[in-house]
């Protein structure tokens, strides 16, 4: 099933919802802490409890947003499990379940590091959100497909759920700035396709089961509106939507 973001009661929070006018009154199916994961602590999560929280995997910078070489170090992949190995009994107590997805400029940089992660720290109250464009830096939109075709080969299988977003250059080609969905330099039909190949195998016991979709900035308007059904399209044969 589809669902996207909506802006929470703070604004470091927002809401994942069901998509379209089915949505009704359905409660969402997870919340989204904006925040640095290595500041959540546990008066941060006493707002979330009995909920999926999807969460950054964090920045030893002050800029979510900066690229910071000591992110990138074998250390920094170390502080954030002990991080969240700290917030364990929290996490038991107060019923939560951690989505962390990764970013290019955060601790989960890539695609091995956060396998490698999740592999040895995942379980079931931490788990994976799998955005594969937050995952590109401006230097990776030319071979865009290969990328994306790599990310998903390493993740896709361990996603408990996907995020279907869209991205492009600024001016000075330094970041990826956010754009509306089928408004950058990424086909979101593509990306779904990516993730959702039957030709990869199945690694974990939820991979038959259809993982939650969430799209991030859809359009209003009548192109947004066509891609939402193609979307929805791609996902009927998986009984997802």
């Amino acid at each position: 099933m589809l669902y996207v973001e909506q802006a929470g009661a703070a604004d470091d929070e927002a809401l994942i919802i069901p998509l379209g006018p089915r949505a009704g009154g359905a409660a969402p199916l997870a919340r989204v802490w904006r925040g640095n994961a290595l500041q959540l602590d546990r008066r941060a999560l006493e707002r979330f409890a009995g909920t999926t929280l999807l969460i950054n995997s964090g920045s030893l910078g002050d800029d979510l947003g900066a690229p910071v070489p000591r992110n990138w170090m074998a250390g920094a992949a170390a502080r954030l499990a002990d991080h969240l190995f700290s917030l364990r009994p929290d996490l038991v107590r107060l019923r939560i379940r951690l989505l962390i997805e990764p970013h290019c400029r955060h601790i989960l940089h890539d695609a091995l590091t956060a396998a490698v992660f999740l592999r040895e720290h995942g379980d079931a109250h931490i788990g994976l959100a799998l955005n594969p464009v937050a995952l590109f830096e401006p230097s990776m939109i030319p071979h865009r497909e290969d990328h994306l075709l790599r990310i998903a080969e390493a993740l896709a299988a361990a996603g408990a759920a996907f995020i279907l977003a869209d991205a492009a250059p600024d001016p000075a080609g330094e970041n990826l700035d956010p754009a509306d969905l089928g408004c950058g330099a990424f086909d979101p039909r593509f990306t779904l396709q990516v993730l959702l190949d039957p030709a990869r195998p199945a690694r974990a016991k939820h991979e038959a089961v259809p993982r939650p979709v969430i799209v991030r900035r859809p359009q209003a308007d009548d192109v947004g509106v066509h891609l939402i059904s193609d979307l929805r399209a791609l996902l009927e044969p998986l009984g997802g939507d």
